[in-house]
């Protein structure tokens, strides 16, 4: 990792750098994410017409779905405009700013109808919920019985927070039970990372 500019070492400490750093700050950002307020405004991505070899189109498909974005038709990309630029990686940036440019403007048709076909919070929201009783169940053995539970603990964490990461975060105006199931599912996870957290310490005091 530090060959590949991911890891920085100094004086025998270690810290993360590169993109893996910039991941972290935003999954971070997903646990807490500060959401401007929506005044109905969408933001939209318009790919420039210049040629563009098939790395870059992956690449540009890549870095929005990273950044929360969705296509309604090919060489554009949307969603309503309530998320700060700092919400995504700033390499991310980069690469869509090289290829697009940037319009706001309003949906003449019903924004959370469009909201429901590019997000699809039906698909989110169940798994959402399910991810959040998992993470209570798994929270709860691990207060219990500790260590034990530790491998259990690890699997359904991690899947909590890959879910959290593909969180649309739509306006509460447009999908409210998407709004509600990703907050309580950040519940979930804070307290689960927690007694995580504990009972990892635990174990490795125990060897």
């Amino acid at each position: 990792m530090v060959e590949s500019g991911e890891l920085r070492t100094s004086d025998g400490v270690y810290e993360l750098a590169g993109r893996v750093r910039s991941r972290r700050r935003t999954q971070d950002w997903s646990l807490d994410p500060q959401l401007a307020p929506w005044n109905g405004e969408w933001r939209v991505a318009v790919v420039t017409p210049a040629a563009r070899d098939a790395s870059e189109r992956n690449a540009l498909r890549e870095e929005m779905r990273r950044l929360r974005y969705a296509s309604p038709r090919e060489g554009m990309w949307t969603r309503p405009d309530n998320l700060p630029r700092d919400s995504g990686p700033a390499e991310s940036w980069r690469v869509v700013d090289a290829q697009c440019v940037w319009w706001s403007g309003r949906p003449d048709g019903d924004p959370a109808g469009l909201a429901r076909e590019l997000f699809a919070p039906v698909v989110w929201v169940p798994r959402a919920e399910m991810l959040t009783s998992r993470l209570a169940r798994v929270t709860d053995a691990m207060t219990r019985s500790g260590d034990s539970s530790l491998a259990e603990g690890f699997v359904v964490g991690a899947a909590g927070l890959a879910h959290l990461r593909s969180d649309p975060l739509l306006p509460r105006e447009l999908a409210a039970d998407a709004a509600q199931a990703g907050e309580a599912l950040r519940r979930a996870y804070r307290n689960y990372e927690r007694v995580f957290s504990t009972a990892l310490r635990t174990w490795f005091q125990q060897r």
